[in-house]
This record gives structure tokens, sequence and C-alpha cells, in this order.
């Protein structure tokens, strides 16, 4: 079994300006952990993910520790926060180095690599075009014959 025998093909990419508001909605649409950001002739040039949006929306970095957060008025800082960063295009905080997968390659490969990097997705290339993604639970289902 290959990775291109499994992965979905119907996702919906982003582009380098593509809005962290859009972006939050792709992820809610396709219940994926990532976006895939392509250029104009399709190919892979990064990944926007939920930990990469959360990130961006609120710099816990910054916060400090998280029993001293609670000692901060939270809402307000959110709130500032979102306005300032709705717009912020794509290229902003998508991870560039994507590390993605030939949709010929064994679904071992794509198995060990994800479980290793810890990696929820992965997207699949035909020769660096981007033609879909691959997730833990779509491993699980092919490995136990289970497709939904």
């Amino acid at each position: 079994m290959t990775v291109g025998d499994i992965a979905r093909r119907d996702v919906r990419t982003a582009s380098t300006d593509t809005s962290l508001e859009a972006i939050v909605g792709l992820l809610a649409e396709s219940g994926s952990n990532g976006v895939p950001v392509t250029d104009a002739e399709g190919r892979l040039i990064g990944i926007v993910t939920e930990h990469d949006v959360i990130r961006v929306i609120v710099p816990a970095y910054e916060l400090g520790k998280p029993e001293e957060s609670s000692k901060i008025d939270l809402d307000f800082l959110l709130a500032a926060r979102v306005d300032q960063v709705r717009d912020r295009p794509a290229s902003s905080m998508m991870t560039t180095n994507v590390i993605s997968l030939e949709e010929h390659e064994p679904l071992f490969r794509a198995t060990s690599m994800m479980l290793l990097k810890k990696l929820k997705v992965v997207p699949v290339t035909r020769d660096g075009v981007f033609v879909g993604i691959v997730s833990r639970i779509d491993i699980a289902q092919a490995l136990l014959g289970v497709r939904i």
C-alpha cells in the first residue's frame, strides 16, 4: 500500500496571502490539523497547522508561566491580539521546511516518519505538486481496513 492509496485528495489549500481568519475556517471545515500552502502552480511551499495558528493568536511564551497567566486579564489581551492578527497572511506563520511524501512511497514510511517526528498530518506530492494529505487517522483506518 502506498501513501497515494490513502491520501485525501479533496483538501483545500491556502496561498501565501490567505489570512489567518480564512485559514482557521479551512482548518475547521477540513477537520485536519494543517492547511497546505501552495504557489500558483500547485507546488507545496508550506503548511499552517493548528499549533501555528494558536501560537500567532496567543503568544504564550510572552505571558510567562501558566500559573501566572491567571493573574492577567486574558480576555482583554486576547481580544486586542485577535484584532491585530486576524488579517495576517499565511506566509508570516507557515512552516516552510515542510516534511512531505511523494504519493508512490510506501505507507510504512509515512507511518514511521509521522511517529518518529510527531507529525499529525503529512502533505502528499507528485513531483513537488501538492496532491493530498495523510493524517494519523487515515493511516489507522488503512491498517485496520476501515474507510469512512
